[in-house]
């Protein structure tokens, strides 16, 4: 058997450069070029692969190859571990790409511990009216109303509710 260590870690690449031959099969000094390993190793993977003896030359179709190469390179338990790395990196990359996100602004908790937070007004049943200056500040007023009904929601109902005068009901 082929020492593995050697090159599945290399199995990925391997395989796209044995795609990209144009020959039908592939000979030991091939297969040791390609893989960057002995002669002996290439004899190995050769036999492996389901290589065949052809006069004398010891040969492997270049499909068949491509196919061991696939199965060995699902084998590999590092194999998994490059390709969550491989993903984990083009989500980062798409995410870097997507551009700055908005960070909130939040009030502080003083101004709003029993109330709507500054710039949230009851402008009548069931209609708020948020004034803002930024997106950020917009964010942390909602993020602020989330905590205020999280913190304490008999606080946060009432303060939902509509005071016509704009001060406290009799």
């Amino acid at each position: 058997m082929p020492r593995t260590s050697a090159w599945i870690k290399n199995a990925e690449e391997i395989i796209a450069r044995v795609k990209a031959t144009t020959v039908f099969a592939l000979d030991r000094v091939m297969i040791a070029e390609l893989f960057s390993v002995s002669a002996r190793q290439a004899a190995n993977i050769l036999s492996e692969a389901g290589g065949e003896k052809i006069g004398g030359a010891f040969i492997v179709p270049r499909d068949r190859l491509i196919s061991y190469l696939d199965g060995r390179a699902s084998d590999d338990p590092g194999q998994k571990e490059r390709e969550r790395r491989r993903s984990l990196s083009q989500t980062l990359a798409d995410i870097r790409a997507a551009g700055p996100r908005l960070r909130a602004v939040r009030p502080s908790f003083s101004e709003y511990t029993s109330s709507l937070p500054d710039g949230v007004v009851v402008t009548k049943p069931g209609t708020l009216e948020i004034t803002y200056d930024t997106p950020e500040l917009v964010l942390g007023i909602m993020l602020a109303m989330a905590e205020l009904s999280e913190r304490s929601p008999a606080a946060f109902a009432e303060s939902l509710e509509f005071h016509p005068s704009g001060g406290e009901e009799d």
